[in-house]
């Protein structure tokens, strides 16, 4: 039991300490997948210059490609709402397969209902399931509002950098 607890020392006040570490120990990677979903938008655009060779070699001197190629993610502010639209639906997918995950327990437990380990295992996994939904919602909803706050403000700079260059 005092595995939960490596790097604090002594008897807690209180349950509150020994409580978010047990809950992040258990849930920290739902909460890291959730939170790097934005890189799963990012990624395309940013795979490395090895990458970037491949395509170029593959382009024949396309400008427009080597144009794309040299802006990286900044394209996706050229298209802000394509790029919301498809963070949307990718918030929407993990959502989607948790709600599957969820509902999957949830039949399995009551089908096996009169089981002899109803709750020893489908009860106690039922309830992890739920509590781990609820974990990853709260997570995506932060990450999302973090993902168009980041968004809005990098789009702000963007356009007060293009006005900057055209007064000068």
């Amino acid at each position: 039991f005092e595995s939960a607890f490596t790097g604090f020392h002594g008897d807690f006040d209180n349950n509150f300490v020994p409580a978010v570490l047990i809950g992040l120990n258990t849930f920290a990677s739902q909460v890291l997948f959730t939170i790097s979903l934005p890189l799963l938008l990012v990624w395309p655009f940013c795979r490395g210059k090895w990458m970037d060779r491949k395509l170029t070699a593959g382009s024949h001197g396309n400008q427009e490609v080597l144009d794309e190629l040299q802006k990286g993610e900044f394209v996706l502010h050229e298209h802000p709402v394509e790029y919301r639209v498809n963070s949307l639906r990718l918030y929407n997918m993990v959502f989607i397969f948790n709600i599957i995950k969820l509902g999957g327990t949830m039949v399995t437990a009551g089908y096996l209902r009169n089981h002899l380990m109803v709750w020893g295992i489908f009860a106690p996994r039922y309830i992890f399931e739920g509590v781990s939904f609820l974990v990853v919602c709260a997570t995506m909803l932060l990450s999302y509002l973090l993902l168009l706050r980041v968004d809005d403000t990098l789009a702000g700079w963007v356009g007060k950098l293009r006005d900057y260059c055209k007064t000068q």
